[in-house]
C-alpha cells in the first residue's frame, strides 16, 4: 500500500513519544544507548526518497542522533532533507537542525552558510510548548526551540555567532 511507510513512521514516533512520556525526562537528559535503541524504529520505515514519510523519518533520526551526540550522523540526517526536499517545512526544519549541527560542531562557515538559506525558503511559523512538542527547531542542548518562525530564528542564530549586528 503507498499508505504503508506512513503508517511505519506513525509507529515509530508512537514508540518514541510513549517512552518519552514514560521516562519523564526531557530529550536533552536521556541515555545515547536509550536514543540509539529508538533510532532502531525509524530506521525500519522504508520509505522512497522525497516523499514526507521519507523526510519525516530522516529528520527523526537526525534529531535522535543529534540528542545522542552522533553529530555526524546527525549531520547527514539533516543534510539529506535540505538537499531532497522542496521548499516547505520539512526543508526549513532540516535547514535549522544542520546549521545548529554545523554549530556544535564548529564548522562555523557552514552553520553561517546554511542559516542564510534557511532564510531564503518559504517563512514557518514553529510553536512549541514543551519538550515533547511535535517538530520544532532544535536548541543546543537538544530541546526543541519556543515559539518563532524559521527568518527569525535564522537571523538570530547568525547574531548570536557575530556574523551579522542585531538591529535595534
Amino acid at each position: 500500500s503507498p499508505l504503508r511507510p506512513y503508517a511505519e513512521f506513525r509507529l515509530a514516533d508512537s514508540i518514541y513519544r510513549k517512552a518519552l512520556l514514560q521516562s519523564y525526562r526531557p530529550y536533552s537528559f536521556l541515555a545515547p544507548t536509550y536514543l540509539k535503541g529508538v533510532a532502531a524504529w525509524f530506521e525500519k520505515v522504508k520509505s522512497p526518497e522525497g516523499t514526507y514519510a521519507w523526510a519525516w523519518t530522516q529528520l527523526r533520526l537526525g534529531e535522535l542522533n543529534f540528542r545522542a551526540r552522533d553529530l555526524v550522523k546527525a549531520n547527514k540526517y539533516f543534510r539529506q532533507v535540505t538537499e531532497r526536499m522542496d521548499h516547505g517545512a520539512e526543508k526549513a526544519l532540516g535547514l535549522m537542525n544542520l546549521g545548529l549541527c554545523c554549530q556544535t560542531m564548529d564548522k562555523t562557515e557552514d552553520a553561517v552558510r546554511v542559516y542564510k538559506i534557511a532564510r531564503t525558503v518559504p517563512n514557518v511559523t514553529w510553536v512549541s510548548y514543551t519538550e515533547y512538542s511535535r517538530w520544532a527547531p532544535l536548541k543546543s542542548n537538544g530541546a526543541v526551540a519556543s515559539y518563532s518562525d524559521t527568518n527569525t530564528l535564522a537571523q538570530r542564530r547568525l547574531w548570536r555567532m557575530g556574523v551579522e549586528k542585531a538591529a535595534h
